[in-house]
């Protein structure tokens, strides 16, 4: 059984002397090994007397398979060791390509760059530049402001903070593969909906879900502690309460408040843990031209200080790669999202790189260790009658109807 590299192509054909399945079609098989969490596109040329009928599967190390068509796609996978089947009904030769589309630096959550009726994405993006969706919102009134990953002590589940018919932000949550999730609205322990606004979730390491109350977003020229409500259409400038630190139970949605953020800090998007000082870095809105990075103890929310200007504005999503904090911003213009490297220490935040496939970011996430494998969806034919084998599509999550979807959050 031979190997088949990240961006390397294997030439095969199939014979009458060749493997068979048991449905009796005929079956070449490789070994495919990743050393860390990475995208790949996989694409099969068959023979042009079949080609209909010719197709291939990747096998997990748990022996779960997923079904690929000729023309392949972008996923994210897990390190681990796999197996690629390709699978033909009939004899002739082949081609079997592989693209390395990167490693895996974050999940994030966003407003897909062609909507088509869809109101959120969730997907992976790569070190190579490159966002992978793997669900997406459907119709309605629901939409993501930030996602984050948990584990329930097997497996990374994740979660996720939007706002949906529910009349107010619920939190959603997924099963290890990033499915359809179910949601709640989000109340404190009166059982009273939190009435400010929730776009941001972090996981602790001691595995407690975070989130930030926002008392509203910024109206440009004004000054800090004179902002509008989230929605206003006035053009009056009111004082605001200051942000809150919330941990949330997802067993039952019920918001713990922890503590009071200093005045001078208005969340712009969202906020992430960092295990190593027992804190949560954090953007806030700052001037016209910059965002600033914010550093929030555990232990002491209003001793949270301002580390420094970023130097970009709508950055609304943090991350960690590896000890590396990444910042997400949209670009004024609407037309590109990049991934910035923000320095821990003065704020400073530096372009790495373009993300192609998307355009309005509105969250991220760390991944885990695990990342959890997609969920299994076999492709099985059956003889005498050949099939034609169906790409996968991401399973989408279903809207909730209600009311009308507010203008996201981001300056």
């Amino acid at each position: 059984m031979a190997d088949i590299a990240l961006g390397a192509s294997i030439t095969g054909s199939f014979t009458s002397s060749d493997l068979k399945a048991a449905n009796g079609n005929f079956y070449d098989e490789y070994n495919f090994k990743l050393t860390d969490n990475r995208a790949a596109t996989f694409t099969l040329e068959a023979p042009t007397n079949n080609g209909s009928y010719t197709y291939f599967k990747i096998i997990d190390p748990a022996g779960n398979d997923y079904g690929y068509s000729i023309n392949g796609e972008s996923r994210g996978f897990q390190a681990g060791d796999y197996k690629l089947r390709v699978y033909s009904y009939e004899s002739g030769d082949y081609k079997l390509s592989s693209t390395d589309d990167g490693r895996i630096t974050s999940v994030i959550s966003s407003f897909p760059a062609s909507r088509n009726g869809r109101q959120s994405d969730i997907g992976l993006a790569t070190d190579k530049g490159k966002y992978i969706p793997t669900s997406d919102l459907g119709e309605g009134t629901n939409f993501l402001f930030d996602v984050a990953f948990a584990s329930d002590g097997l497996n990374n589940r994740l979660f996720a903070v939007g706002v949906d018919g529910f009349g107010g932000t619920s939190l959603y949550t997924s099963g290890t593969n990033l499915a359809t999730p179910t949601s709640g609205l989000i109340k404190d322990a009166q059982g009273n909906a939190l009435l400010g606004n929730i776009h941001s979730l972090a996981v602790s390491d001691e595995n407690k879900i975070y989130t930030i109350e926002s008392t509203g977003t910024p109206f440009r020229g004004l000054s800090q502690d004179k902002l509008l409500p989230f929605g206003s259409s006035s053009t009056s400038s009111v004082t605001l309460s200051r942000d809150k630190l919330y941990t949330i139970n997802p067993a039952n949605n019920v918001a713990s408040l922890i503590g009071i953020l200093p005045a001078g800090f208005l969340s712009s998007g969202d906020l992430v843990y960092d295990a190593t000082t027992k804190s949560f870095f954090a953007t806030s809105v700052d001037s016209p031209n910059s965002d600033a990075l914010w550093k929030i103890p555990l232990a002491n929310p209003a001793g949270a200080s301002r580390v420094g200007l970023i130097g970009f504005t709508n950055i609304t999503g943090l991350s960690f790669d590896g000890d590396k904090l990444i910042g997400f911003n949209n670009n004024v213009t609407g037309s590109t999202s990049n991934q910035l490297s923000i320095n821990k220490t003065s704020g400073a935040g530096t372009i790495e790189r373009s993300l192609s496939g998307i355009s309005d970011i509105t969250g991220a996430a760390p991944i885990p260790a695990l990342l959890a494998a997609p969920t299994p969806n076999p492709v099985t034919p059956s003889n005498p009658t050949p099939i034609t084998p169906t790409p996968i599509t991401p399973t989408p999550i279903t809207p909730t109807p209600g009311s009308t979807v507010p203008t996201p959050p981001g300056n």
